[in-house]
């Protein structure tokens, strides 16, 4: 929904489209509170599955999951902040806050890609569920962790040549993790 929204460079034409779309700017952070609060949840099956496979593997497994969703459910706070200054007429401080939304969300897919790690040891580590599977998700920690260090430690990442082939580890471990995964590293 960000990249449909945001017009770079143009805050009042974002401001525009967040007003055009309000409803749907309002159920995407519904739906986002949902989401999370069903992740919240997905740890604690896979625990029971796959805890004889190695115990503190599976603790940090639900330790990683459980962080992001806080941090997650914090951070749609930018969201609203987002919709309050639009209401208020501030164009610029909108932008402002889902410029600090787009940040926050940085530090939550780095829990979202280290609880993968543990996930995919302990599924190869188990018979209950395709080795396969197990490696994709590791593959897909190290994606997203390739992601959260460039965008703090490379200015301009985004715009570097072939950086969306570099999002493809986190793309196929999101894609795993939750249905909705994503392959526009702006977002």
């Amino acid at each position: 929904m960000p990249s449909r929204i945001t017009v770079v460079g143009d805050s009042a034409a974002t401001t525009a489209n967040i007003i055009a779309m309000e409803p749907l700017f309002r159920a995407g952070i519904a739906v986002s509170i949902l989401c999370y609060l069903a992740f919240l949840l997905l740890p604690l099956p896979l625990y029971r599955l796959l805890e004889s496979a190695g115990p503190v593997a599976a603790r940090l497994m639900v330790l990683f999951a459980t962080v992001s969703v806080p941090m997650a459910l914090l951070n749609l706070g930018h969201s609203l902040d987002v919709l309050a200054a639009v209401r208020s007429g501030d164009s610029e401080q909108a932008v402002a806050y889902m410029a600090a939304a787009r940040n926050g969300q940085i530090f939550v897919q780095l829990f979202w890609g280290l609880w993968l790690l543990p996930l995919g040891l302990l599924i190869i580590r188990s018979a209950a569920i395709p080795r396969l599977l197990g490696a994709l998700l590791i593959f897909g920690c190290f994606g997203y962790c390739i992601k959260v260090f460039g965008l703090i430690l490379i200015p301009d990442y985004t715009d570097l040549p072939g950086i969306r082939y570099l999002s493809i580890p986190g793309s196929v471990g999101g894609w795993i993790q939750r249905p909705h995964g994503f392959l526009n590293p702006r977002d």
